[in-house]
């Protein structure tokens, strides 16, 4: 029966379309196979949050550490698999379910490990979760912005082949160091391959050579 959303706040009705569509899902995924739960495989590792929903409505089976062929032998068992980035799920795991297989879900972006040839001749439905690592794509693009700005690669590789290549007892001069350095500090510095020895000066003359 179609479920009208009447004249609702909009909030309101994109809540109540989410709960149908929710409620949609679980319905026909479990009548796709005749059970009162479906059989859902998880091929890669999700977070516990994530299985524990999972388990609110479907029969969950993990298996984090399968080869093509391990997966082709299940595939036959569930009614849907879960997938990320490095599961393929090919035309041989679709033939292998035996047209039980009823939904591919991809937990990230886009769905070039799936077949979607074969899904679509086996009449499996595809779906992913487009906008789930919005927020760590944003920050990972403002972290290598201000990574460029200030030469941090540039300065750590600098680093590490002169401290790697320095001969002992000669001196290397970090300026930009506290004047009095926290222990976890110092003991960053000295872990350094090549560095034996750090010595701080609170203050240095301009005229120093």
């Amino acid at each position: 029966m179609q479920q009208s959303l009447g004249n609702r706040p909009c909030a309101a009705r994109r809540a109540a379309a989410a709960r149908i569509g929710r409620q949609r899902c679980v319905k026909v995924s479990a009548v796709a196979s005749g059970k009162s739960k479906p059989t859902v495989l998880v091929a890669e590792k999700l977070g516990e949050a994530g299985i524990e929903m999972l388990r609110q409505t479907c029969n969950v089976e993990t298996a984090y550490t399968m080869k093509p062929e391990d997966l082709c032998a299940k595939v036959s068992l569930v009614d849907a698999l879960i997938v990320r980035s490095a599961t393929k799920v090919t035309r041989a795991v679709f033939e292998a379910s035996n047209g039980r297989l009823k939904v591919v879900g991809r937990a990230g972006v886009g769905v070039d490990n799936v077949d979607l040839a074969a899904a679509t001749e086996y009449g499996c439905l595809v779906v992913n979760a487009p906008t789930a690592n919005t927020v760590a794509a944003a920050e990972h693009g403002i972290a290598l912005l201000c990574a460029m700005a200030r030469n941090v690669a540039q300065v750590n590789i600098s680093f590490m082949t002169v401290s790697r290549t320095a001969k002992d007892g000669e001196a290397i001069m970090a300026i930009g160091i506290d004047s009095e350095p926290s222990a976890a500090v110092m003991a960053e510095i000295t872990s350094v391959p090549g560095v034996v020895e750090c010595t701080i000066f609170k203050e240095v003359s301009p005229a120093a050579n």
